[in-house]
Parts: C-alpha cells; structure tokens; sequence
C-alpha cells in the first residue's frame, strides 16, 4: 500500500481482470469476458499451468513480428472492441478494449491502484491533470470522483479513445487537449495555474504534437520540474514508468531536487490466483510542501 496518510481513505475498486497465470516470458490474462495470451519481457521464469491449457483457455494470441509490433491471432471469430469493467464505489466505469497493431489493449491493469488512490484523494472541484493520459482510466476515475480534470495526450486517436470512454458513461466534464505534455506544463506554469494533483506516465519513447522525437531519459527531470510548480502546496504528484533505465531512486532523487517530499515508492504490480506477483512498472508518490508549495 501506499504510505501516504491520504491512503487511509483509499478507496477499494475492482476491475474485472486476472492474471491467470505467467512465465516463460508471456502471460495468460482475463480482461473482462476476453483470454489473451501476451509478450511480456518481465513474466520470467516458469508458467504453473501447462501449454496446453494456455491454448485452450485463450481466444486470442498477440505474435510479436518486431519490437511490440505485431499481430492478433484467434482461435474463433472475435469482435475487435469489448469491454472491461472497474467499480469503485460508488461508480461503476465501463471501459472501451480493442485489438491493436501492439500488444496493448487499451488498459494497464497494474494502475488499478493508482485509481483506488485517486479515488480516495481527489474531492469536488479539485483541479486534476492528468500527462500522457493514454485512453483515460485515471481520468474517468478522477472526474467521477468531482475534479476538475485535464486529459493531456499528444495522439488524436487515443484522445478520440478516452472521449470515447468518457461517452458511454456519461462523463461531459474532462477538458481534451490534444498536445505536448512538456510543452503543456511549460505554458500552464507561464498562465500560472495550479492543480491539487498530477499524474504522469511518460514513454520510454515517444512523439510530440508537433513530430518531436522525445526519450524519456532526456525530459524526466524537465517533466517533474514542471509538474512541480504546477502544484498547490500539500498537492500530489503520481509518477510512474516501465522504463527499464530509470530506477526507483533515481525517479525519488528527481522529486526531491525538485523539492517535492517523497510519500511513496515501489512497483505496481498484478497477481495470480496462486499468489505469484508479476511486478510491471515502478512509481512514485510525492507532494509539494503545505508550508511553500512551488
């Protein structure tokens, strides 16, 4: 758990998801009605169930052609859009899967816990910003909960996804903007506004609004400097990543340079039914000072 003290009003949601089981560097998972087979570096080791039952519990298969590039194969005829559901009382958030040309699906469910965090810390008409912010879970979550929240992403068509999200639950609120998160911060800090919370999960790689070609490595320390001064004192920053170059303490050496206080620190992580812990991405917790703030 977190060791921030908001943490004790953590909210306790539950997606509908399982990890059925991993090893030799794939996993087998249940997103909602939906069993997949899944490339992941991280899943070492040796699956407990045999192959055979793999092949026979999931419909779909992700064959990787190059790095995180490939194609779905399936065993029957299967829609390429579903859903999964997270309730977390007391709202019920359905969101919009689909089959892509990677492995992803639209959903990390590791985050769950990053949403139970919003959940239980964010109140009515807190301003919520929310980087890199992908199909928008942490969004959804954020605007349910009453914030007032910005939905960043430099890519028209996962801001089209995440509005698509927002539509089938009725959530009209978030404010779209389709930009440079780098570039975003560094204006919102010249129009000085504040946010009680921010939440980012920046790419190892990636491409600004503009063409940019950004690595994560060059503009972390840029990033959380940013988000630093955007934040209200006593406001919170989430910060995570699946880079495998940035470690844990150096992602709390950046906050702290950045005189943000260190709340918590370690891995997101997701379960089998037997108990396996398969860790995913690393994160941080920290906060402005309530005395300054930035």
């Amino acid at each position: 758990m977190y060791l921030c003290k908001p943490m004790a009003n953590m909210q306790s949601g539950k997606l509908n998801y399982q990890l059925l089981d991993f090893g030799n560097g794939s996993k087998l998972e249940r997103f909602g009605d939906k069993v997949m087979i899944r490339p992941e570096i991280l899943a070492v080791g040796q699956p407990k169930l045999p192959e055979s039952e793999w092949n026979r519990m999931a419909t779909l298969r992700f064959i990787e052609t190059e790095q995180m590039r490939g194609f779905w194969q399936t065993s029957q005829q299967e829609a390429n859009n579903w859903e999964c559901v997270y309730h977390c009382p007391p709202f019920h958030l359905k969101l919009q899967l689909r089959k892509g040309i990677n492995k992803h699906v639209g959903l990390f469910p590791e985050q769950e816990k990053h949403w139970n965090f919003l959940a239980g810390k964010l109140q009515k008409n807190d301003r919520f910003l929310n980087l890199f912010a992908y199909t928008g879970a942490s969004s959804l979550v954020a605007a349910s909960a009453g914030a007032d929240v910005y939905h960043v992403d430099s890519a028209r068509s996962v801001i089209n996804w995440a509005a698509g999200n927002a539509q089938i639950n009725d959530i009209s609120s978030i404010h779209w903007v389709c930009e440079d998160a780098l570039k975003f911060t560094e204006r919102e800090n010249k129009r000085k506004h504040k946010y009680h919370g921010i939440i980012m999960d920046p790419p190892i790689f990636g491409k600004g609004s503009g063409g940019e070609n950004r690595k994560l490595n060059d503009m972390l320390n840029q990033l959380v400097t940013n988000a630093g001064k955007l934040l209200h004192p006593g406001g919170f920053l989430v910060l995570n990543t699946y880079s495998p170059t940035v470690d844990i303490e150096g992602m709390r050496e950046i906050c702290i340079k950045n005189k943000l206080e260190h709340n918590d620190s370690g891995w997101l992580s997701v379960n089998t039914p037997d108990g396996r812990s398969l860790k995913l991405s690393k994160y941080v917790v920290a906060s402005a000072s309530k005395l300054t703030g930035q």
